[in-house]
């Protein structure tokens, strides 16, 4: 256990906590960090659980290497509105995304199509091809709910 934190208030008390675990799968060790949250009452003079909720956090995702000439095909304007753009460009050998009216962000690669944001799980950026191998859209991967921005240039 780790950052173990507690708050009491009257007969209420919550307490979080990460839980550190080592587990094994077919031979191949894993590192998950769960965290936790307990509810506890106190009822008769003693405390008493009443709710748990665990999830999982989320591990930092690897990054792979993917031939630089790759990121030509994904450059571009797409759209998600007339007034919403998302522009791509490259700044040396690092691909750049950026919205329109917020700061740049370097993407980093998952794979040949799909690309994120180092420290967030959230904005996956997936760029769907036509037949001949042509970007069209940028997917913007949200909880594994896409909006999808046309691109435009």
């Amino acid at each position: 256990m780790a950052n173990v934190q507690s708050r009491i208030n009257g007969d209420a008390a919550v307490m979080s906590y990460r839980a550190l675990e080592e587990e094994y799968v077919f031979g191949q060790k894993l590192a998950p960090i769960y965290l936790v949250t307990d509810t506890y009452f106190k009822r008769n003079g003693r405390w008493q659980m009443v709710a748990s909720h665990v999830i999982v956090m989320p591990s930092a995702r690897q990054t792979v290497v993917v031939n630089p000439k790759l990121y030509e095909s994904i450059v571009g304007q797409y759209e998600l509105t007339p007034d919403v753009t998302y522009t791509i460009t490259l700044e040396g050998e690092k691909l750049i995304g950026q919205r329109s009216g917020r700061a740049k962000e370097e993407l980093v690669p998952a794979d040949n199509n799909t690309f994120f944001r180092k420290g967030t799980i959230r904005g996956e950026k997936v760029f769907a091809r036509d037949a001949y191998g042509r970007v069209t859209a940028m997917l913007d991967r949200r909880e594994n709910n896409d909006l999808t921005w046309k691109k435009t240039k």
